[in-house]
């Protein structure tokens, strides 16, 4: 019963393309034996119509991406700030609670869950594991907030590739401790 249903629906596929490709080519028929002022009254009408679909498409895509962006950014950002408050609490001895570190992680992670690219989110994971576990190497560490703070302005839009190497951990450290990121 199964194989009749699927060869009916298989015969039912073909007669629709058939009356498809028969439609069309009567189309193509009438129009080439239209006069040369309607044909390009027909030209003329679907070029514009395709046209306006294309820009309102267009439009559409920068408006999403537009909103996208600014709630990217606020999630981001969250992250920036928590980053450079910890920077600048241990240059001054200041220390955080875990209770206030790991709600603050959890307000970020939300926000990466929604906003994210697959990248971010992979490097963040990454970064959270390297948090727990530190690499031996200090340098591994910086590698990885390297590789989270370019993921991040990569989904912002940003071009890092003429970006030196640790350029935005040197960023965060002092001026003379720059020569300590040398690989």
């Amino acid at each position: 019963m199964i194989k009749v249903g699927r060869w009916l629906g298989y015969a039912g596929a073909a007669i629709i393309l058939a009356a498809i490709f028969w439609l069309g080519h009567v189309s193509i028929d009438l129009f080439i034996a239209a006069p040369a002022t309607v044909r390009l009254g027909v030209l003329t009408a679907a070029v514009s119509v395709l046209t306006f679909v294309f820009n309102n498409s267009r439009q559409q895509t920068r408006e999403i991406n537009s909103r996208q962006f600014s709630d990217k950014r606020e999630a981001y950002q969250k992250f920036f700030d928590f980053l450079f408050e910890i920077f600048s609490a241990q240059k001054k001895g200041i220390e955080h609670s875990d209770d206030d570190l790991i709600e603050r992680m959890h307000n970020i992670t939300k926000g990466l869950m929604v906003w994210g690219s697959a990248r971010t989110i992979n490097q963040y994971n990454q970064f959270m594991r390297n948090a727990i576990n530190p690499p031996e190497n200090p340098l591994d560490q910086f590698r990885n907030v390297e590789s989270l703070l370019k993921a991040f302005r990569q989904d912002l839009g940003h071009d890092d590739r003429k970006l030196e190497a640790f350029g935005l951990s040197k960023l965060i450290l002092k001026a003379d401790e720059h020569d300590k990121l040398k690989s």
